[in-house]
């Protein structure tokens, strides 16, 4: 099989990189910050972060890391794909940077056919969601994380 990368376009956040970079250097940052609902279904430590839903795992651990311009998370074995997630992180002012995801997905021909509209989709969301987060979910994380 080979992987397929699924690429986002670049979104503007009112955050700079030293502080994107550190909200996922450590895992255990983005689960103090889960909502109350998934609580339960969330193990995370410093490295990895897996989460349980109607009886599947998908577990997340760090990957490739560039401090500042690039985080990179990698599927663990538990996943049942095989994928690696990267932000690509560029400067842009003082208090704020572009990201862009990179989504390299691992598919047979007939996922890519069946599926690989929807990891586009994943990839979309996930971009959209970077660039609308408000500025006072951004001020809050550079309070909790400067």
């Amino acid at each position: 099989m080979e992987k397929t990368k699924y690429t986002g376009q670049e979104v503007t956040i009112k955050v700079p990189p030293h502080i994107f970079y550190s909200i996922f250097n450590d895992m255990s940052r983005i689960g103090n910050n889960v909502p109350a609902d998934l609580k339960d279904s969330v193990v995370c430590d410093a490295d990895s972060i897996s989460i349980t839903k109607s009886g599947l795992t998908l577990g997340i651990r760090r990957g490739e890391c560039i401090p500042f311009s690039k985080v990179g998370l990698e599927s663990q074995e538990t996943s049942p794909i095989n994928f690696d997630l990267a932000f690509l992180i560029t400067p842009e002012g003082a208090d704020s940077s572009r990201i862009k995801v990179e989504l390299d997905v691992e598919l047979n021909a007939m996922m890519k056919m069946m599926m690989g509209g929807k990891f586009q989709q994943i990839v979309d969301k996930l971009t959209f969601y970077l660039g609308d987060i408000s500025d006072d979910m951004f001020t809050k994380l550079k309070e909790q994380y400067s």
